[in-house]
C-alpha cells in the first residue's frame, strides 16, 4: 500500500507539471505576440514612411512632366505615366492607382496612362498616386500574421511659381531683381525700360547696371539695415532669403552699379549656372501694402527713384549666368560689329569695356533668360506671359 501511495503521488505531480508547461507555452506565445507588436509595429511604421516617400516621389515626378508640358507642350500621357511608375519602382513601391487632378488636387476623372488620345488632358495640373508596399513580418508570424501591407496616397501639381521656401530650406534666390521687360541705360546713365520681354530663345543678353532712377536693376537686402557691398557679396555666395511670395512689394536697399570687386567675384562663382531671380514691374518710395486681392498699386506721387525703394516682384525667371561652357558667351556680338568674350559673366568694377558704356552704364552682367522648373507654391495663371516662365511643382496632399 505504501508503494501504491508513492506511485499515486508521483502521477499527480507529473500532471501538475504538464499543466504548468501548457501555461508557460501559452504565456510565451502571448509574450511573443506582444514583442511582435512592438518589433513589427516599428517595422510597419518604417515601411509606412518609406511608402509615403515613394508616393510623394511618384506624384512629384508626374507633376514635373506636366510642368515641362506647360513650358514646351511636348509631353504626353505616356511620359507622365512612365515618370510615375519609374519613381515608384525606384522606391520598391507598387502603384495601385494614378489619377490626374486639377491644380487644387481634385480628381478630374482621367487615369494616368489611359488618357483619351494619349495627350495630357485639358485641365490636368497634377497627379494623385496611391502606392502599396508588402513586406514580411518578423515576430508576428507566431500568431499567424505573415506579412503586412502599407498603402499611402500623394498629390502634386504644377503651375506658375508664386512662392519659394527660405534659403535654409533649399530655396536659394539670387539677390538681384531685374525688370520684367528689357532695360538699357541712356546717355545720362539712367535706366530706360522697353516694352519687350527678355528673350528666352537662348539669346545671350547684357543686363546693364545703370546709375540711378526707377526701373534700375535692384540688389536685394533680405536682412536690413546693414547693407553694403560686403554683405551683398556674402548673400550672393550664401543665399539667406526668407520665403518669397509674388506678386508683392519688397524692400530693395541698393540699385544699379555697386562698383565692387567683392560683388563681381561672388557673381562669377555662378558661371554657367542657372539661378532663380525675381522680376519686378514697378517701384515705390513706400510700401503700398496689399489687400485680399493682392498688392496695392503705388500712389502716383510715390513712384521711386534712387536707393531704398520698394519693388513690386511680379514673376520669377531662370537666368543662366555666362561662362565658358554656355553657348554664345565667348562670341557675344549683339550688333554684328565684332564678337567679344563675356564668359566671365559679371563686370562690376571700374569701367569695363565689355559693357555698353557708351549708353552711360559703368557695369553689367551677361547671361540668358530661361524657363525654369522650381519647387514652390503655385498658382494657375502664368506669372510672366510673353517672357521667361518659372513653373512650380508643389506637393499639395
Amino acid at each position: 500500500m505504501g508503494g501504491s501511495g508513492i506511485s499515486g503521488y508521483g502521477d499527480s505531480r507529473r500532471g501538475e507539471r504538464g499543466q504548468v508547461l501548457g501555461l508557460v507555452a501559452i504565456a510565451m506565445v502571448a509574450i511573443l505576440a506582444m514583442v511582435g507588436l512592438v518589433i513589427d509595429g516599428g517595422n510597419v511604421f518604417s515601411h509606412q514612411r518609406m511608402t509615403q516617400n515613394a508616393t510623394d516621389s511618384a506624384a512629384n515626378a508626374g507633376a514635373t512632366v506636366i510642368a515641362k508640358n506647360l513650358l514646351t507642350a511636348g509631353e504626353t500621357d505616356a511620359t507622365v505615366d512612365a515618370a510615375v511608375l519609374a519613381a515608384a519602382a525606384a522606391n520598391q513601391t507598387t502603384v495601385v492607382d494614378k489619377q490626374y487632378t486639377d491644380i487644387a488636387g481634385n480628381l478630374i476623372g482621367v487615369t494616368v496612362g489611359s488618357a483619351p488620345g494619349g495627350t495630357i488632358p485639358a485641365g490636368a495640373a497634377g497627379v494623385m498616386v496611391s502606392g502599396q508596399r508588402t513586406f514580411v513580418a518578423f515576430v508576428s508570424r507566431v500568431i499567424g500574421i505573415n506579412s503586412y501591407t502599407t498603402t499611402t496616397d500623394a498629390t502634386a501639381a504644377a503651375g506658375s511659381l508664386v512662392g519659394v521656401c527660405p534659403a535654409d530650406a533649399g530655396c536659394g534666390v539670387w539677390p538681384v531683381t531685374v525688370p520684367v521687360t528689357t532695360v538699357f541705360c541712356d546717355g545720362n546713365g539712367d535706366p530706360v525700360l522697353s516694352s519687350d520681354y527678355w528673350p528666352k530663345d537662348g539669346t545671350i543678353v547684357e543686363v546693364p547696371l545703370c546709375r540711378s532712377g526707377p526701373g534700375n536693376v535692384g540688389w536685394l537686402d533680405f536682412h536690413p539695415p546693414a547693407g553694403g557691398a560686403s554683405e551683398l557679396a556674402d548673400t550672393i555666395l550664401n543665399p539667406d532669403n526668407d520665403s518669397i511670395k509674388i506678386p508683392d512689394w519688397y524692400f530693395v536697399a541698393q540699385t544699379g552699379n555697386v562698383n565692387s570687386a567683392q560683388v563681381e567675384d561672388a557673381l562669377r562663382t555662378y558661371q554657367d549656372d542657372l539661378v532663380l531671380l525675381p522680376l519686378f514691374s514697378d517701384t515705390c518710395n513706400i510700401d503700398p501694402g496689399d489687400n485680399p486681392g493682392g498688392p496695392l498699386p503705388c500712389p502716383g506721387n510715390q513712384h521711386g527713384n534712387g536707393q531704398n525703394l520698394y519693388y513690386l516682384f511680379q514673376a520669377y525667371a531662370g537666368f543662366r549666368v555666362c561662362g565658358p561652357l554656355t553657348p554664345g558667351c565667348t562670341t557675344f556680338d549683339p550688333e554684328g560689329d565684332g564678337a567679344i568674350d563675356v564668359s566671365e559673366g559679371a563686370y562690376i568694377t571700374g569701367n569695363p569695356s565689355e559693357c555698353s558704356s557708351g549708353n552711360g552704364q559703368t557695369s553689367c552682367f551677361f547671361g540668358r533668360f530661361e524657363d525654369i522648373i522650381f519647387s514652390g507654391t503655385i498658382a494657375a495663371s502664368p506669372g510672366n506671359p510673353g517672357g521667361p516662365l518659372a513653373v512650380g511643382v508643389q506637393l499639395i496632399k
